[in-house]
C-alpha cells in the first residue's frame, strides 16, 4: 500500500473518530447548561490531534512504512510540533535512518528525538 492509499483510509478513521469525540462534547457542553469551562474544547481537540497520531502511527505500522515524523506528517499534515508531541514514547527513543528529501545520492540522516516540553 503506497502512502497516498495510507492517507485515504487515513481520512475515512480520523473523520469518524472526530465526529465521534466531538458528539461527545457537545453531548458534554448540553449537559453542563452551558457551562463548559475553560479549556474543554481545546482538551477535546488535544484528544482529536494525539488520536490522529496514533491512528496514522498503526497504519504505517501495518503498512510496513517507518515509523519518522516526516512519513506520519505525509499522512496526516499534521504540524511535526503536534506529531513529535503526540508520539508514542518508544517511537522518541529509536534512531531510524531517514533519507534527505534534497539528496540526489541517497544520503541518509540520523534522526534525533525531540523530548516535548
Amino acid at each position: 500500500m503506497a502512502l497516498n492509499e495510507i492517507r485515504q483510509e487515513w481520512l475515512q478513521l480520523s473523520g469518524e473518530m472526530s465526529a465521534e469525540v466531538m458528539n461527545r462534547y457537545s453531548e458534554q457542553k448540553v449537559g453542563s447548561g452551558g457551562h463548559e469551562g475553560l479549556g474543554i474544547y481545546g482538551t477535546y481537540q488535544g484528544k482529536i490531534a494525539k488520536k490522529k497520531v496514533q491512528i496514522a502511527v498503526k497504519l504505517l505500522r501495518q503498512n510496513g512504512f517507518g515509523l519518522t515524523v516526516s512519513n506520519i506528517y505525509r499522512v496526516t499534515r499534521q504540524s511535526r510540533s503536534i506529531i513529535q508531541r503526540y508520539l508514542p514514547a518508544h517511537i522518541h527513543k529509536t534512531h531510524e535512518p531517514q533519507r534527505l528529501d534534497n539528496a540526489s545520492d541517497g544520503q541518509l540522516a540520523e534522526v534525533i528525538p525531540i523530548k516535548p516540553s
